[in-house]
């Protein structure tokens, strides 16, 4: 659980966005200000109180756009930690960047191929850095990534004549050289059923790697609407 004292308005976010749309491009500005992880306070007397949230403000960019058919996109993020640093040990990282820029393009027989890269300052550059209370973190969500460096690519594939749609992801952690794949399979029964079969097939280069912590397995979904 994340210590929290009574809720307050402080306690509150805010987010401002402003956007320009000139041709076939967007540029776009954000500013957020909310509740999130700040750090690990080692003198909390219970358990409940290790885990501190304090204001974190996060300033970003945005383009995105089409050049040649290609689908082109690039985000950066500035984060500050508003937090008591003397009392806590910061989680990550108490000030750090974040950059995403992706790529996407459809063929002429709807294949779809899209990549991406992230830099992630809040994340470790050695996997075994990384502490208890961040694996902790990321279990329940308040951390979304222990790394520093990740790449994915996803290619989608539509068979149409035979009512399926498949695609094959793929993510990759440098920090820790782990690598999750996803295959998935959409199979279009009638107009009211569907089936989904899809997998998560992990391995890694260090003994505990981020995206196989999870494992391997195989799941199948039906969907049925009326």
């Amino acid at each position: 659980e994340i210590y929290t004292d009574t809720l307050a308005l402080d306690e509150t976010g805010v987010a401002l966005r402003a956007r320009y749309a000139p041709g076939r491009w967007v540029v776009a500005a954000t500013w957020v200000r909310y509740q999130d992880l700040a750090g690990v306070d080692d003198t909390a007397t219970t358990e409940d109180e290790v885990l501190v949230m304090a204001r974190r403000h996060l300033l970003g960019a945005e383009v995105t756009g089409e050049l040649a058919g290609i689908g082109l996109w690039a985000e950066a993020a500035y984060n500050l930690m508003d937090a008591e640093w003397d009392e806590l040990e910061p989680i990550g990282q108490d000030e750090w960047l974040e950059v995403l820029v992706g790529a996407t393009y459809t063929f002429r027989g709807g294949v779809v191929v899209m990549a991406e890269g992230l830099y992630n300052g809040r994340g470790a550059e050695d996997i075994e850095e990384t502490t208890l209370w961040q694996w902790m973190a990321l279990l329940d969500g308040s951390l979304r990534y222990l790394g520093r460096h990740y790449g994915t690519a996803t290619v989608q594939v539509p068979l149409p004549l035979w009512h399926l749609q498949g695609s094959l992801t793929g993510i990759y952690n440098v920090t820790d050289g782990s690598l999750l794949l996803s295959p998935r399979v959409h199979y279009d029964w009638s107009q009211n059923l569907a089936f989904d079969l899809y997998g998560a097939l992990s391995w890694s280069d260090a003994e505990e790697g981020e995206l196989a912590s999870g494992g391997s397995g195989v799941y199948l979904r039906g969907r049925f609407s009326f």
